[in-house]
């Protein structure tokens, strides 16, 4: 990985334009080494999806990394409220 910076981007694109809204958090990206946190996110995948954890064992993937990101900031764009977007860094101040 050359930058660890990342960010990812969830919009909500069924909705009419005056209510669109979406969320983007970009932070520091991390490879999560082979081990402990390793399964327990592989454990967590396959609660979600089941029979992914065996796909991957399986050689589902020839190759395939698992990443954990810190936040940095969070962006939420809610058109039902304003058309600006806020932008927050993380962690939130109160």
């Amino acid at each position: 990985m050359t930058s660890p910076v990342i960010s990812l981007y969830f919009p909500n694109m069924n909705l009419a334009l005056k209510e669109f809204k979406s969320v983007a958090i970009t932070g520091k990206a991390e490879r999560v080494p082979e081990g402990n946190e390793f399964n327990d996110v592989l454990d967590k995948l396959n609660q979600k999806s089941p029979g992914y954890k065996k796909y991957i064992s399986d050689g589902g993937f020839k190759i395939w990394t698992i990443y954990k990101m810190t936040a940095k900031s969070l962006q939420v764009t809610d058109y039902s409220k304003s058309t600006r977007t806020v932008k927050e860094e993380l962690p939130l101040k109160k």
